[in-house]
């Protein structure tokens, strides 16, 4: 599970993990063809020690699709690798991770501050919001360095639609029972929900103990979503993103480029 984040791959990954022919390490997200590389193909295997001979290993690290030279470092390792991607629209995909790290604690900025340009280091705003949706260009070296029937693109909007049918499609793709129906198939798992928006106190310990005012302020930002002006904007700017990615994927992908505001 190669990519993205913020597109049901947490989901997929507690699918694999209770499909009888598919195993799946304790942890979802290894990052070893990224930020973990380094420590080597031991530390690698030790996470899968305990894989039986008769199942397919799966790596579940939807961030592998953000680094150019993890297509290559995949392929290195295993040229019969099979790649799976889920595909969000990008403005959706870039607020619901923006809120996710919000949600934890970890930022707090709002999601419009990546376009304040006269801001000092709102490029780095940018660049976090906006390129790591930018599918096409994430896309192409996986789709340079493999051969395209071991490559699955998939939309988040068929999940969401039809969760059975997106699920099927998939284990067809890597060649498993395509029958098999997960508890969790119709649950939603590491949503972007309106919880309460915590943070880190100096001891490293979650806290939920805030004022009512600041909650209610946390919590309208998640209900009202992206605001009509930072959308318009943005939609705008992948307009020529999202039309390179229907000729990539040969997908329609119109409703990725109207407004949700009636704008």
């Amino acid at each position: 599970i190669a990519g993205c984040q913020k597109t049901g791959s947490t989901w997929l990954y507690n699918c694999f993990k209770e499909h009888p022919e598919i195993f799946v390490p304790k942890k979802d997200a290894l990052h070893y063809f990224t930020i973990n590389h380094d420590l080597g193909t031991n530390w690698y295997h030790e996470w899968y020690k305990e894989a039986p001979g008769n199942q397919l290993c799966c790596d579940g690290t939807p961030s592998y699709i953000r680094d150019p030279e993890a297509a290559q470092r995949i392929f290195d390792y295993n040229p019969k690798a099979k790649l799976i991607f889920v595909l969000r629209n990008p403005i959706d995909r870039a607020f619901s991770h923006y809120w996710h790290m919000k949600r934890k604690g970890l930022i707090s900025y709002s999601f419009q501050d990546m376009l304040l340009y006269n801001e000092v280091g709102n490029i780095d705003l940018f660049q976090m919001w906006y390129y790591s949706s930018q599918y096409s260009n994430l896309l192409k070296p996986f789709l340079d360095t493999f051969p395209n029937q071991q490559v699955h693109v998939a939309l988040f909007d068929d999940l969401k639609l039809n969760p059975r049918y997106f699920l099927e499609s998939v284990f067809k793709f890597i060649g498993v029972d395509e029958t098999f129906e997960p508890s969790i198939l119709q649950k939603r798992v590491n949503s972007g929900d309106r919880g309460v928006v915590t943070r880190k106190s100096n001891a490293g310990i979650f806290s939920a103990l805030f004022k009512k005012q600041t909650d209610t302020q946390k919590l309208d930002e998640y209900q009202l979503g992206v605001p009509p002006q930072v959308e318009a904007r943005l939609l705008k700017k992948f307009h020529n993103e999202i039309e390179k990615l229907e000729l990539l994927i040969d997908q329609d992908l119109t409703h990725w480029k109207t407004s949700k505001n009636g704008n």
